[in-house]
């Protein structure tokens, strides 16, 4: 299916309704729940869950990370209130080497 991948982002982002850029973000299957204290967290990810159980999501455990103070997503890593991109990500460009000639340029 050709437009498979469009269709359920705007599905996802449509089940998450009102939660939507506000704890929770979505990227095709990969979701996103961020909160400012544990307790919110608690209460997010207990919404999140139900919002998907009724949509008859399925989620997998062994993916899930829980109440993570870290984590890389979409290829930035997300600490303590920072996004940056993920190390991986750049080495090719921290280890391309200088130009020395014009014709290197």
């Amino acid at each position: 299916i050709t437009n498979g991948p469009a269709t359920f982002q705007r599905f996802i982002n449509h089940i998450l309704g009102p939660t939507r850029w506000k704890y929770a973000l979505a990227y095709i299957d990969d979701v996103i729940i961020y909160s400012k204290t544990f307790e919110e967290h608690l209460s997010h990810i207990n919404e999140i869950c139900t919002i998907l159980k009724n949509a008859r999501f399925r989620l997998n455990p062994e993916k899930c990370e829980i109440a993570r103070t870290q984590t890389d997503y979409l290829g930035h890593n997300i600490k303590n209130g920072e996004i940056r991109p993920s190390p991986h990500n750049i080495n090719g460009l921290l280890n391309t080497r200088l130009p020395q000639t014009a014709d290197e340029a």
